[in-house]
């Protein structure tokens, strides 16, 4: 969803759109530090989503996925 503020995004940086990641200035936050931690987390977020069937069994975190 957009708004004036930005594209909405869950605490994963996951818009609305399940499988579509946002961070930086498109999302609320406009402060570089917040940008790079939401590009961080989007990354990883979007890793998980495409690799978590690859990962070993004890490799996944119970409330992954």
């Amino acid at each position: 969803m957009v708004t004036p503020a930005g594209i909405t995004v869950d605490a994963q940086q996951m818009t609305t759109v399940p499988g579509v990641y946002a961070c930086g200035d498109v999302t609320t936050g406009n402060q570089i530090a917040f940008a790079v931690a939401g590009g961080a987390m989007a990354a990883m977020q979007a890793a998980n989503a495409i690799f978590y069937d690859t990962l070993p069994a004890g490799a996944r975190s119970p409330d992954s996925a």
